[in-house]
């Protein structure tokens, strides 16, 4: 018996340490859908189909030839996740945050089911291709929930990555258009003859009052609200970084609220969060602008946040461009709006810019 024992025991020990991280290659052969194994190779030129979906530690690769994809695997945490130059797709994330709206996520779980997010537990480099996530869910029946309420929303790109980030020249995090949506919706909504509020005040006409701004300066996790003719405000970016974040000049983080003949939505949030920053790139949270200035101003600007928690880190390295803007009409009786926030804090610094 104790021989048996010691066999199954040896056995057990042989199996665990034959478990390596795999190397998985999309392909979006036959779908956008990344829980389908058809989808998944074993090699870059996908002659080897896979035998099983990616699972946590596995390295993710997008290159020449993949598709456009849905990440819809939950509870998978890739341990490295790279998107070569070769790659010219869209990734969509439906991660977010719930807060009273029964929504459908997908994603790593945090916060006792509460949030879904894409978590990498080593590096992440994104050379090429697009992250985005949903249009936000009609919200004309859920206006008492705190999704509402708060502003969240939904639907927000949500990337804990433990490692570095690398972003290279051709990289867009887009959240364009993927605040709240239809008539006068969320906190800082137009409201009559008006333009939507956020970080800043949204332009009104013929002395209309606007919404009064909302959200967190500091910690930026808000949508865009919409105006009082229905165009629609800016979505949501964060990227928790636990290494150096590195980002090539010409990538660009965007959250712009869609633009109109008149009263536009209101810009959106960009969150970073990393150890250190370096490079350049652009990020934009700005309100909409209206091409008919006589109605008066477009949006309010959104927010945009970066936090580097470092010990000696700093931005000497960084040459980014940001801009969170609200674009004005005419003079007259017509209200014009305001910019939104853009805040930047390191251990021995903080301030807005």
């Amino acid at each position: 018996m104790s021989i048996l024992k010691f066999l199954v025991s040896f056995n057990l020990v042989i199996c665990a340490c034959s478990s390596f991280a795999a190397t998985k290659y999309w392909s979006g052969a036959t779908s956008a859908d990344a829980n389908k194994l058809a989808n998944w190779f074993d090699d870059a030129a996908f002659s080897v189909p896979s035998t099983m979906l990616p699972v946590t530690g596995d390295d993710i690769i997008l290159g020449a030839g993949a598709k456009y994809m849905k990440w819809n695997l939950n509870d998978v945490a890739p341990g490295s996740w790279t998107q070569t130059v070769d790659y010219t797709g869209t990734v969509t994330f439906h991660t977010g945050r719930k807060k009273g709206y029964n929504g459908t996520l997908y994603g790593f779980t945090e916060d006792n089911g509460e949030s879904r997010v894409f978590k990498i537990t080593g590096n992440c480099s994104l050379q090429s291709g697009t992250w985005t996530h949903p249009t936000q869910p009609d919200f004309s029946s859920y206006t008492s929930t705190q999704a509402y309420t708060s502003g969240h929303g939904l639907y927000h790109i949500i990337a804990n990555i433990l490692g570095d980030l690398n972003v290279g020249a051709a990289f867009i995090a887009n959240a364009n258009d993927r605040g709240f949506s239809g008539k006068s919706r969320g906190p800082g909504a137009g409201l009559a003859n008006s333009s939507a509020s956020h970080g800043g005040y949204g332009g009104g006409g013929n002395d209309i009052k606007t919404s009064a701004p909302y959200g967190s300066f500091r910690n930026p996790c808000t949508i865009g609200s919409s105006s009082t003719t229905a165009n629609v405000g800016g979505g949501a970016i964060e990227l928790i970084v636990g290494g150096a974040l590195t980002i090539a000049d010409g990538a660009i983080f965007r959250a712009n609220a869609k633009n109109t003949t008149y009263y536009t939505g209101s810009g959106g949030s960009i969150s970073i969060i990393a150890s250190s920053i370096s490079g350049g790139g652009t990020f934009m949270a700005n309100g909409g602008e209206i091409s008919s200035k006589i109605y008066g101003g477009g949006g309010g600007g959104g927010r945009i946040s970066i936090i580097l928690t470092g010990a000696n880190a700093d931005f000497s390295s960084f040459t980014g461009t940001y801009s969170a803007c609200h674009m004005p009409g005419t003079a007259g009786t017509k209200i014009d709006g305001s910019g939104g926030t853009i805040y930047l804090e390191c251990a021995n610094c903080w301030g807005f810019v």
